[in-house]
């Protein structure tokens, strides 16, 4: 009888740990879903937009074309 109860018990802490632990990763999920809304909402503005061109022309025009590997008619062109 007491071996049943211990058992039905140690179930039981089993459980609880599960739904604990599933909550406690959906709630992190969650946070992390409004992180990337809050900065996908910044990420449009014409700032950041013009900051993100600025940086790819830059990028694209310090770009050594010998290192790219390109093959005589792409380098030409």
């Amino acid at each position: 009888m007491i071996a049943q109860l211990l058992n039905a018990f140690l179930i039981l802490i089993i459980i609880a740990c599960f739904f604990g632990v599933l909550y406690y990763r959906l709630s992190k999920n969650k946070s992390i879903v409004k992180e990337v809304i809050s900065e996908d909402s910044d990420k449009y503005s014409l700032d950041s937009m013009i900051l993100y061109v600025k940086d790819s022309l830059n990028e694209l025009i310090r770009t050594n074309l010998y290192d790219l590997g390109l093959s005589k008619e792409e380098f030409e062109t």
